[in-house]
């Protein structure tokens, strides 16, 4: 026994322990100010910008060594406002070949002291303004890394980036982000030919905040499917674990509540829940790890929920009704929630 111990810490010893991504973003400096003006002091800039469109203040660096397995860039910073709106942290990430990807938070960062903020790199976007032969980040290739803050509308104040480092610790978001803009969405309405529905939003939901409102008129004896979607537009969106929302309604007998998310491509994963009458404003909060590929989506390459590639989401109902009968679905506060 002590002799297959022995052998075993040996073992143990000689397997080399896998380093974590841990690598600084060397040499940072002011790189884009373009729509402000500026003076710059080392790492800090102070900025005077008048306009209403969306611009960039940006500093640029060097990655120490090749950052491959980075899941998110740590930034410690330092902005201070006499004028505007906080602003969101931003990373692009350049290739030799002339690729670029980004992401922006999809929250606005701390302003006021010094802070730290933490924004996933593991789904960047491809810029429009760049072209890759691969197609992919290949992070070995990347050469230059900006971090900054993406300001909208007139701001004044001075920012400054103190250091970033990639980091194979991941992104991990502390509050809810909604899904929604504040009108309540845009909805459209797919439903089975043989159903009437009424759609519309309306300022009923908690606070006379305004809500999904979805009457249909199912017939009884054969599969139906209503399912109102609409557009969701996200931009960082990593580490949610839980799809909440507000609901109240009728789902008729023999059909369940249908949740679908949609990624960019077409791929579909769903969450069915048991036929329901709620009269009050009741919260639903459904575990992402839920979600399953549906059978009547598109393929997924990777068989997962990528949060960063969501381009939809439903809430519906399909099954076979028992009795003809009038069905309804309001929904509102619909958010992602760690």
């Amino acid at each position: 026994m002590r002799l297959v111990l022995l052998s075993l810490l040996i073992l143990a010893l000689a397997v080399p322990a896998v380093a974590a991504v841990n690598v600084p973003v060397k040499d940072l400096r002011l790189a884009t100010s373009a729509g402000f003006t500026t003076t710059v002091s080392g790492s800090s800039v102070t900025f005077v910008k008048s306009s209403e469109e969306r611009r960039l203040l940006a500093f640029a660096g060097t990655p120490a060594s090749d950052p491959s397995g980075a899941k998110a860039i740590e930034v410690a910073y330092r902005v201070d406002l006499s004028k505007g709106n906080a602003p969101r942290l931003a990373v692009l990430a350049y290739e030799k070949d002339g690729g670029c990807w980004y992401k922006l938070s999809t929250n606005p960062i701390a302003t006021g002291s010094e802070a730290q903020a933490r924004l996933s790199v593991a789904a960047l976007m491809q810029t429009a303004f760049s072209s890759d032969a691969s197609g992919q980040l290949e992070w070995p290739n990347v050469d230059r890394v900006w971090v900054g803050f993406i300001f909208d509308g007139p701001a004044e104040g001075k920012a400054t980036v103190t250091s970033a480092r990639l980091t194979d610790e991941a992104a991990v978001p502390t509050k809810p982000i909604s899904l929604l803009p504040e009108n309540g969405g845009k909805w459209g309405d797919g439903h089975d030919p043989a159903i009437q529905t009424k759609l519309e939003v309306v300022p009923e939901g908690p606070g006379g905040a305004p809500a999904l409102k979805y009457e249909f008129n199912v017939p009884a004896g054969k599969h139906m499917y209503a399912v109102p979607s609409t557009p969701v537009a996200l931009e960082d969106a990593e580490g949610y674990k839980f799809l909440r929302f507000k609901f109240k309604g009728e789902i008729p007998q023999g059909m369940r509540l249908l949740v679908q998310l949609t990624e960019h491509g077409g791929a579909t994963y769903c969450v069915e829940l048991p036929a329901q009458s709620v009269a009050d404003w009741t919260e639903m909060s459904l575990p992402l790890a839920d979600f399953k590929l549906a059978s009547w989506g598109q393929k997924d390459d990777n068989g997962m929920l990528d949060l960063g590639r969501l381009s939809t989401i439903s809430i519906g109902s399909h099954g076979v009704p028992v009795n003809a009968r009038l069905g309804l679905i309001m929904a509102t506060d619909v958010q992602l929630a760690p």
